[in-house]
């Protein structure tokens, strides 16, 4: 059960992630039409945030596999 578990937790971070870069993204234009174009050099730093949250849930998405499968009782082929 908990390999599905993982794959849920996984495609939930996703997409919350994807809602909360494109939010920011939009909060972001509606600065840049506020305060000036310079708004848009976060954007990069916006989107690397959202990247590195998909890595280290990714990463520990694969240790909990990793760690289940030396506690499996069942040989995988």
């Amino acid at each position: 059960m908990t390999p599905y578990l993982v794959r849920w937790v996984y495609l939930g971070t996703l997409t919350f992630v994807a809602f909360g870069e494109v939010f920011s993204l939009l909060w972001l234009w509606a600065l840049a039409s506020w305060i000036g174009a310079a708004m848009w050099l976060a954007a990069p730093v916006l989107l690397g945030v959202g990247l590195v949250l998909v890595l280290a849930v990714r990463i520990a998405c694969e240790r909990t596999l990793a760690q289940l499968g030396k506690w499996s009782t069942h040989p995988t082929t």
